[in-house]
């Protein structure tokens, strides 16, 4: 199963899941997502929230918890059926089959796209028109740089990703949040 990224490891945790809930989780999404709460947008109107590349939604159903309409775009079908067979502690994410790279987004408060850019900027023009679709959708994208990967090249790292984004999006302020214990730097992008 593709879940497994490593033997007898899952991508994200799964505690709710009947098979995968014991099984130790490669990444640390409680450390981002500890990060991430504190800056969520908290007026009472419906709120809505993009979360591109969700794999099998834990961050999806965090959002939902906190009263979040979300929308989670996955490529893997395969993922997308686990994220639903997992109810959420609020709305019930829509999951969505897709790729990100051809897709148009509804507006929303707030936008994720965690682990997922190294693989968006094969194209390097497609991985620009991407992030520039989700500043127009989104007033605030917290992004992280996830794993660099054989084959996929990046236009920018650490030092110069700010600058690179507010060059090339919507998105006027860039905020470093801090690194998980992967060493993988989160960002808060926003539009003022």
């Amino acid at each position: 199963m593709t879940l497994f990224i490593e033997e007898g490891k899952i991508y994200q945790p799964l505690p709710e899941h009947p098979i995968y809930k014991d099984y130790p989780a490669i990444q640390p999404c409680i450390e981002r997502w500890a990060m991430i709460e504190p800056l969520l947008p908290t007026s009472k109107h419906l709120r809505k929230a993009l979360d591109l590349g969700c794999h099998t939604g834990w961050f999806a159903r965090q959002l939902s918890a906190r009263g979040f309409q979300v929308l989670a775009i996955e490529k893997n079908e395969e993922w997308v059926e686990v994220a639903k067979s997992i109810k959420a502690a609020g709305p019930e994410p829509e999951y969505v089959v897709g790729n990100l790279l051809e897709m148009e987004f509804p507006a929303s408060d707030v936008a994720l796209c965690l682990s997922v850019i190294s693989y968006l900027f094969n194209d390097t023009s497609k991985g620009w028109a991407f992030l520039n679709r989700v500043s127009l959708a989104s007033p605030r994208l917290f992004l992280d740089l996830g794993n660099t990967h054989p084959g996929f090249t990046m236009p920018f790292d650490r030092e110069t990703i700010s600058e690179q984004i507010i060059d090339h999006t919507a998105y006027s302020f860039a905020r470093l949040l801090g690194d998980t214990a992967l060493q993988r730097p989160l960002f808060l992008f926003s539009r003022g």
